[in-house]
């Protein structure tokens, strides 16, 4: 998946166009079929977004989240912080 696409699927979730379930499965797939070769700015933010993904435990109200599980909440928030420094690293390569 380009960074391109990454950024889509990242938007979608956030604006609401997807569901949680929809972007955690495509992301997840995406990101562990990825081939390799990905620049450094990008893999770190998408790593640590992998992170949070996994984290993400449906039971999990806002607030209760702990070193092993985060909300819906807290993974839009990590999302939208992931899309500005996917953006950041873009407008550097520019």
């Amino acid at each position: 998946m380009s960074i391109e696409q990454y950024k889509i699927l990242i938007t979608n979730f956030i604006a609401g166009k997807i569901s949680v379930d929809e972007f955690q499965n495509r992301f997840l797939i995406s990101f562990k079929t990825e081939p390799g070769g990905m620049k450094k700015c990008y893999y770190r933010i998408l790593d640590k977004l992998f992170g949070a993904v996994d984290s993400f435990w449906h039971e999990c109200l806002s607030g209760d989240e702990s070193a092993f599980e985060i909300s819906e909440d807290e993974l839009r928030r990590i999302a939208q912080k992931s899309l500005e420094e996917l953006n950041l690293c873009t407008s550097a390569e520019s």
